[in-house]
Formats: C-alpha cells, sequence, structure tokens
C-alpha cells in the first residue's frame, strides 16, 4: 500500500512545441509518435518530494516536435521508507502529474491549424492518447 500524501503544488515548468512544414500528410495513415517519458523526483524536506514529468517528442519524419515538463510538490503524512517513495514517486505522483502533462501536449500539437483540418486534429489526438496507454504501460513494470 502506497504511503498517504497530499497534494502540494503542480505547475507547469516547460513547455515547447514546433510545427514541422516539411511533413507530408498522408490519408488515413496513422501519426506513429516516438516519444520519451522521463520521471525524476528528489526527496525535500523530511516528508515531502517534488517530481518531474517529462514527455518529449523529437523527429524529423513527425508533423510536429513537443516537450512538456510539469512538477509536483507531494507532502507525506508520515516520512515513507525509501522503497516505498520510489515507487510512491514513480506510480502514484507522477499518474496525478501525467494528465497535466497529456493535456499540455494535446493543446500544443492542436495549435497546427485549427481551422485546416479537423481529421488531423483527430489523427494527433490518437497519438497523444496512445501515449497516455504507453505511459501506463511503463509505469507498469516499476
Amino acid at each position: 500500500m502506497a504511503p498517504e500524501f497530499k497534494i502540494a503544488s503542480i505547475s507547469l515548468a516547460e513547455a515547447h512545441g514546433s510545427i514541422n512544414r516539411q511533413y507530408k500528410w498522408e490519408n488515413g495513415k496513422p501519426i506513429e509518435l516516438s516519444q520519451y517519458i522521463e520521471i525524476q523526483y528528489q526527496q525535500r524536506p523530511e516528508k515531502s518530494i517534488r517530481v518531474l514529468v517529462s514527455v518529449s517528442s523529437d523527429s524529423d519524419k513527425k508533423p510536429f516536435r513537443f516537450s512538456a515538463v510539469w512538477e509536483g510538490s507531494f507532502v507525506f503524512e508520515e516520512k515513507p521508507l525509501k522503497e516505498k517513495l520510489n515507487r510512491t514517486a514513480h506510480i502514484h505522483c507522477a499518474s496525478i502529474i501525467f494528465a497535466c502533462v497529456r493535456e499540455s501536449a494535446a493543446d500544443l500539437t492542436r495549435r497546427e491549424n485549427p481551422g485546416k483540418s479537423r481529421r488531423r486534429y483527430g489523427k494527433i489526438q490518437t497519438a497523444v492518447s496512445r501515449g497516455r496507454d504507453l505511459f501506463y504501460e511503463i509505469r507498469a513494470f516499476h
């Protein structure tokens, strides 16, 4: 069972997005994202931790590039053991923050040109949702 904790704060630390103007859209072909997810944590005063969740996709063969980093601060009722702290930071705290990261990635990618094609927006959202599924798969192995 995870140690009891409270969310002290969650905030956007960094966000970047750019459009690949040379990308050739192909009708009916899904966009496969190669993305990188990183979770780091640092113990602060005795009963709190700072967790950073970063997601980025940087490829010349994709329609866009993005990166988003969110930071969360969590306070525990009691000081957790090191092995429980590691698991809690990488699974429970990261899951809470990942909802914000996913929203940032979706927002950055949907700004491509909303009036141009809703079809493209749907493809990008599907790819970002697949990123969420990938995150849960990664999380299951911690």
